[in-house]
């Protein structure tokens, strides 16, 4: 439910958000349901506060990150429920830059391994 919600809190639900979201779902054997599913982002991120630990926080807020991101565009909802979800699971400003920055650093990489390989 948080990456459904955070990929469609810009407003643009892409293909690219979809298809990530999926394999997130495929990968946890969970059900994809995009349209059953609660509305209420803090109650979501409390439940996983609550049933995580501190290492599954961090992968979670790292995911949902690069979720945010996967559409080339991080605007100020999504990172609203990024800061949320950081405050709740006691994760700080710095961890949420960091998650940014190393993001970035991928995506640069990936562009020029796809760059050396594919053409």
């Amino acid at each position: 439910d948080i990456a459904i919600l955070l990929a469609k809190a810009d407003g643009d639900f892409s293909e690219r958000e979809k298809i990530t979201i999926k394999a997130y779902c495929n990968e946890m054997d969970i059900i994809y349901r995009e349209n059953e599913m609660t509305s209420d982002i803090k109650s979501i991120i409390a439940k996983i506060d609550e049933k995580s630990d501190i290492r599954e926080k961090k992968i979670i807020l790292f995911e949902i990150s690069a979720l945010a991101m996967s559409d080339e565009n991080l605007d100020e909802n999504e990172r609203d429920i990024i800061v949320l979800a950081a405050y709740i699971f006691g994760l700080d400003e710095n961890y949420i830059n960091s998650c940014i920055e190393l993001i970035k650093q991928y995506k640069k990489i990936q562009v020029s391994i796809n760059n050396l390989v594919l053409d």
